[in-house]
């Protein structure tokens, strides 16, 4: 398994963590 795919699923989590409080502008620049 690769790095990238580990760091893919850490930003999909984040973003999903995020979108159950309404936090998409707290996400650093380059998830935007």
């Amino acid at each position: 398994m690769s790095v990238m795919f580990g760091f893919q699923k850490i930003i999909e989590k984040r973003i999903t963590e995020a979108q159950k409080r309404g936090e998409f502008d707290c996400l650093p620049p380059e998830l935007q």
